[in-house]
């Protein structure tokens, strides 16, 4: 038996019935080794519109927990590090009722293939109160931000992102949190964002957004920190003892542009050191000669500040001409 499928058909064969004949009487090819596919990424488009105002929230029927991930890589002190960005929403509860009362939205980095028990979690939020967590999340520790020309002037947009060397992820896995009523978090009707205005009931809902995304990621035997900036030192204040009364003990707490007590805001004796740390930078100290080590030099200032300067300034209105001379040396500002 001829098995050409052509052989005796009467018909001449063409170019794709030659094909096709070659392909039948070709020896089957083996399948190509399979290799690990990479993650797919998880777009998600959010119809809702969050409102920052006193009495705006959004409705019951609008409180989901939807999520967009991709998957990166960043270089960070010569090691890569692959890692995961999710960006969504987590739904809070008010502890005394059970019932959802905040939609809260977040940007976590999470680096790929650690363990749990060994890979610390740090919440980072702004101050104001009323700033999201964009200038923490773009301006300094996420592992892409916002690329400027500092210390020069940054121009107008467009604007551009690049990698972060200075991310901390090769720390920590890094979770940004919009506090309600700013940036994409709004409080669930009936509640409103006002209800959410005060210290307390701000540490409150960020308490019960840190205990769900623990819930949710499987996060509760992870070391963990919290990270405020400006109000967000005292925001982390009321927060540390909010979770510890949860049974949340933390890891640690980093305070940065520190305001604990309103009173001592704008203190001089404590600015005076930066103000004479940037006198140094631009090439504007009287000093002579010019101090080569900074660290040297501010602490020179600081010790300056905390002893002649502090006691000239309790003598106000009198002045001090040695003291006027050294603050003119030092921040390079001239006498009056």
């Amino acid at each position: 038996m001829n098995s050409d499928p052509l052989a005796g058909s009467g018909k001449p064969a063409n170019a794709a019935d030659t094909a096709m004949a070659s392909a039948a009487k070709a020896p089957a090819k083996k399948a190509p080794k399979t290799t690990a596919t990479a993650k797919k990424d998880q777009p998600y488009f959010d119809p809702v519109a969050y409102g920052n105002g006193p009495d705006d929230a959004v409705q019951a029927s609008e409180a989901d927990e939807n999520a967009a991930i991709t998957h990166h890589s960043v270089v960070i002190g010569g090691a890569k590090i692959a890692y995961t960005a999710t960006v969504g929403h987590l739904v809070t509860v008010d502890p005394s009722s059970s019932k959802p009362d905040a939609k809260m939205f977040y940007v976590a980095f999470t680096k790929d293939g650690a363990k749990e028990e060994t890979r610390p979690v740090t919440f980072f939020y702004n101050g104001g109160p009323g700033s999201s967590s964009v200038f923490v999340l773009l301006g300094s520790f996420a592992p892409r931000r916002i690329k400027t020309a500092m210390p020069s002037f940054t121009p107008p947009a467009p604007y551009q992102m690049e990698d972060n060397p200075d991310s901390l992820l090769d720390r920590s896995d890094l979770i940004f949190i919009n506090p309600v009523g700013t940036g994409y978090s709004a409080a669930i009707a009936p509640n409103k964002n006002r209800d959410f205005w005060g210290v307390d009931q701000d540490a409150g809902s960020i308490a019960q957004f840190i205990k769900r995304y623990l819930t949710k990621n499987n996060r509760w035997n992870s070391p963990k920190f919290l990270f405020g900036e400006s109000y967000g030192t005292a925001r982390s204040c009321v927060l540390a003892y909010k979770l510890h009364e949860d049974g949340i003990d933390l890891n640690g707490v980093t305070l940065q542009s520190s305001i604990l007590d309103y009173r001592q805001a704008g203190n001089p004796v404590g600015a005076l050191p930066t103000a004479a740390a940037d006198a140094w930078y631009h090439k504007k100290l009287g000093v002579h000669p010019t101090p080569t080590s900074l660290l040297t030099f501010a602490e020179e200032v600081a010790e300056f500040a905390r002893t002649d300067y502090l006691n000239a300034l309790r003598k106000f209105p009198q002045t001090d001409d040695e003291v006027v001379e050294k603050l003119s040396e030092y921040t390079g500002i001239e006498k009056a």
